[in-house]
């Protein structure tokens, strides 16, 4: 049986807000990203965006970045 979701209004941080998303509608769509390979937009879904964070949270474990150590990302 799923855990029951929080209430929004108990949600304290980021990480908290995009797992209660992620949880809350896992294939409805998160954001819509240009493919330039089918030159075309393609949609990704909350489930998909969370399993992302999370091989990018592992990574960064790996790498020696400690939980709750500060992290500048810079992107194109």
């Amino acid at each position: 049986m799923p855990f029951p979701l929080p209430e929004l209004s108990s949600i304290r941080t980021l990480a908290e807000l995009l797992a209660w998303r992620v949880r809350s509608t896992p294939e409805a769509e998160a954001y819509r990203q240009f493919d330039e390979a089918r030159g075309a937009w393609a949609g990704v879904r909350w489930r998909e965006f969370g399993e992302q964070v999370g091989r990018f949270a592992r990574a960064m474990l790996a790498a020696g970045v400690q939980r709750g150590e500060r992290v500048a990302v810079l992107l194109p």
